[in-house]
């Protein structure tokens, strides 16, 4: 829903306000607590632009139909990833030492996980993000 060339922060932060190449979101969710990143190559002086465009990416998940539109898509994406993986045998072990350590679901569980879930479910967790932290680096030109 918010990666790729489709998701909403190459939408806002690439399509609408040019400041990235590239952006995306990567979530962890541990037992009693999560965090989700979003990274941006953005140069430092439009760091408030982007932090207003992160902002805007958070008020459109409010908008069930625009959730329902992105979760649509993002189910048929894993269902097509779930075809693909089942005959590629790093996704094989992968899911194989998953299972033996019981340190992650495996590619079915999510897949079913992923078919339940409904956009009131992803709205109702958006008031749980508390804290946010915002970290730049700054490089050379050389």
């Amino acid at each position: 829903m918010l990666n790729g060339s489709n998701g909403l922060c190459q939408e806002v932060l690439r399509s609408e306000m040019g400041l990235v190449y590239s952006s995306g979101a990567l979530i962890n969710k541990y037992m009693y607590f999560g965090f989700m990143i979003i990274g941006a190559g953005i140069s430092f002086e439009n760091k408030e632009k982007c932090l207003n465009g992160i902002n805007k990416i958070f008020t459109m998940l409010k908008d069930k139909s625009m959730v329902e539109d992105l979760l649509k898509f993002a189910k048929e994406k894993q269902a097509q990833e779930d075809y693909v993986s089942s005959e590629n045998i790093n996704e094989v072990i992968r899911d194989l030492e998953g299972y033996i350590f019981e340190n992650r679901l495996s590619r079915e569980e999510l897949g079913n996980l992923i078919k339940q879930l409904t956009p009131d479910d992803i709205i109702n967790e958006l008031p749980n993000i508390s804290k946010k932290y915002v970290f730049f680096g700054k490089g050379e030109n050389k």
